[in-house]
C-alpha cells in the first residue's frame, strides 16, 4: 500500500491545490474557490469556543455574478435566464448573485447582536452560515467601506487568519490582530475596503421563511429549497453618514428587505445561496408588478434598486462640504461617476468571507472558515501564487517579530514567534494557523487543510479511516474524495493517499 503513496499524493495535490479559476461568458462572471479548504479560525479570546457537534464548516466553492431576467419577476425572481448583451453597458434590469458551498449549510439564525435579536444561530438547522460578499461596483478601492469602529468582520480584517494577503487592496489588510484596533486614519485602514454593496448574512437581523419545498419543515435539510427574507443586501455602512435615505434599518442605511433562496443538491452535496435584485428602477417596477416605473427617491421601502442607491451616493458626493472624514474619503470619487458606467454586474468584483457560529454565546461572534475568491492559502505576498517569495517573506517576518513585545508572547529571540492570545490575535505569517510562526511556516506549501482528518476532531488517526469507510459504504457525498461526482473505489485510494501523506 505504501508503494501507492507517491502516486496518490500527486492526486491529493491536484485535489487539494489552492489554485483558483475564473471564467466568464457574455452574461455571467464566475469566480471559483478551492473546495475542501475550510478550517476553523476562532475569534474568541481563549480560542476555545465550542462548535456544535457535526456542524458543517462553510466551504466556499464558487461565486457568480450575472445579468438576469426573471421569467415572472412579480411572482418569482429566481426563475429566469441570464440576459445576453452585445454592448458593455448592458441594459439588464436585474442581477443574480450566487454563492455555492460544499456540504449542507443552513440559513443564518440570529446571534443576539442586532436590535431585538436573541442568540439563536441554529434556528434553521445545525450548520448555519454567516458571512459577507462585498461587491466593488465601480472597481475602485478608494470608494466604499465600513464605518470606523464597527466590529471588523470583513475580508481585510480577517484574511490573515488564513495565511492570506488579499490581492486587491492588500495594503489595507490587517497583518496582525493589533491592526484591528488602529484609528481609521492609521494604516492599514481596514475600514476602507472599496466595497459599495454587500450580501450580508450577519445574524444581526430577523430572518423569516417565505416558502419551502416541503410542508412545515422543522429545519433546512438535504435536498431542500427555501426562500427566506431579511435585510440581506446592504449598501456599505461607510456611506451611511452621507445619506438621508429612509425606510431602512436606520437613517442613511440602504438595506431593503430582500429574499434569498437556499437550495441543497443531494447529488453533489452543495448548497447554493441566490440573491436576485433590481439593477434599475425598471427592474424595481417589474419586481413589484407596478404599472409605471417608480421615481428615484430617498426611500428604501418603496421600490429599491442598485440605481437608486448609487444615484443617492452620486448626489451626495457632489455636495461634500462639511462632511466628516472618513466618509468623505469613501464617497468623494463618486462625484465624477455615473450609474450607466457601473451597471453591468459581470464587471463587479466580489470578495468574501464566511464562517459559522459558536454553539454558545462567547466574547466573539463568528468562527471564520473560508475566504475567497482568488486567495490561495499561504499567499502572504498577495500575488495570487504560493511560491518561494512567500517562504522568503515568512523568513523576513521571523527576523522582524522574533522577541518583539506585543507580537511574540515568549519575548525571546529564539527562532519562533508565539502569537499572543491566538483567536483574538493572529499574524499573517502564521501560514498554517497553529499559533506559532516557525520553520514550519517557511515552506513553499506551508499552508494546508488536513483532508486526512475526516472526522474533523483535529487529529489524524486510524479513526479517520474508519469514519471515511463508513461514509463510503453508505455512498455519502462526503466520500467523493476525488471530486469525480460519484463514490467509487478510486475514492478509497485517494483518501488513503491523503492519510498517509499526513498533516502539516
Amino acid at each position: 500500500m505504501r508503494q501507492l503513496v507517491p502516486i496518490l499524493f500527486v492526486g491529493a495535490l491536484l485535489l487539494c491545490g489552492g489554485g483558483l479559476a475564473r471564467a466568464s461568458d457574455d452574461a455571467e462572471e464566475i469566480y471559483s474557490s478551492s473546495q475542501g479548504d475550510a478550517v476553523v479560525r476562532r475569534t474568541d479570546s481563549c480560542n476555545c469556543g465550542v462548535i456544535g457537534p457535526g456542524q458543517v464548516l462553510p466551504d466556499l466553492v464558487r461565486i457568480s455574478l450575472s445579468r438576469w431576467q426573471p421569467t415572472s419577476p412579480a411572482t418569482d425572481l429566481f426563475a429566469g435566464n441570464t440576459a445576453q448583451c452585445a454592448t458593455s453597458n448592458c441594459p439588464a434590469s436585474f442581477f443574480r448573485l450566487q454563492v455555492v458551498f460544499k456540504g449542507l449549510v443552513n440559513p443564518p439564525g440570529t446571534l443576539g447582536i442586532g436590535s431585538g435579536t436573541a442568540f439563536d444561530p441554529f434556528q434553521f438547522g445545525p450548520s448555519p452560515v454567516f458571512g459577507f460578499v462585498d461587491l466593488d461596483i465601480d472597481r475602485d478601492t478608494d470608494t466604499g467601506g465600513d464605518l470606523p469602529g464597527v466590529a471588523p468582520t470583513r475580508v481585510l480584517a480577517n484574511a490573515a487568519r488564513f495565511g492570506v494577503s488579499p490581492y486587491r487592496n492588500s495594503a489595507r489588510a490587517a497583518v496582525t490582530g493589533n491592526d484591528l484596533y488602529n484609528p481609521w486614519n492609521v494604516e492599514p485602514q481596514i475600514a476602507r475596503s472599496g466595497a459599495d454593496f454587500s450580501l450580508v448574512m450577519c445574524g444581526c437581523f430577523p430572518v423569516t421563511v417565505v416558502s419551502t419545498s416541503t410542508p412545515c419543515p422543522v429545519a433546512f435539510t438535504a435536498g431542500s429549497t427555501w426562500v427566506v427574507q431579511g435585510r440581506f443586501f446592504q449598501r456599505a455602512s461607510g456611506y451611511q453618514p452621507a445619506s438621508f435615505t429612509t425606510g431602512g434599518s436606520t437613517i442613511g442605511a440602504y438595506d431593503p428587505v430582500v429574499r434569498l433562496r437556499f437550495s441543497h443538491s443531494i447529488s453533489d452535496d452543495r448548497t447554493t445561496v441566490t440573491l436576485v435584485f433590481p439593477i434599475d428602477q425598471i427592474g424595481a417596477q417589474q419586481a413589484l408588478g407596478l404599472g409605471q416605473t417608480p421615481v428615484l427617491n430617498t426611500s428604501v421601502a418603496d421600490a429599491a434598486s442598485v440605481q437608486e442607491g448609487l444615484q443617492d451616493l452620486i448626489a451626495r458626493a457632489q455636495q461634500t462640504g462639511g462632511m466628516a472624514m472618513p466618509t468623505r474619503l469613501m464617497i468623494q470619487r463618486w462625484a465624477s461617476k455615473n450609474f450607466d458606467s457601473v451597471r453591468d454586474p459581470t464587471r463587479w468584483i466580489p470578495t468574501a468571507i464566511f464562517g459559522t457560529s459558536y454553539a454558545q454565546p462567547t466574547d466573539a461572534v463568528y468562527v471564520w472558515t473560508d475566504v475567497g475568491p482568488e486567495m490561495p492559502r499561504g499567499d502572504v505576498t498577495g500575488d495570487r501564487e504560493v511560491n518561494a517569495s512567500d517562504a522568503n517573506a515568512v523568513s523576513s517576518a521571523l527576523d522582524y517579530y522574533d522577541g518583539r513585545p506585543g507580537f511574540d508572547a515568549d519575548a525571546t529571540i529564539n527562532g519562533r514567534i508565539v502569537i499572543p492570545s491566538p483567536g483574538a490575535g493572529f499574524n499573517l505569517f502564521d501560514r498554517n494557523g497553529d499559533g506559532v510562526i516557525n520553520v514550519r511556516d517557511t515552506g513553499v506549501s506551508a499552508w494546508s487543510v488536513c483532508a486526512a482528518d475526516f472526522d474533523r476532531d483535529g487529529v489524524r488517526s486510524v479513526a479517520d479511516i474508519f469514519a471515511f469507510l463508513s461514509s463510503w459504504f453508505i455512498v455519502a457525498p462526503a466520500a467523493d474524495v476525488d471530486g469525480s461526482g460519484t463514490v467509487a473505489v478510486s475514492d478509497i485510494f485517494a483518501f488513503l493517499g491523503l492519510w498517509f501523506a499526513g498533516c502539516v
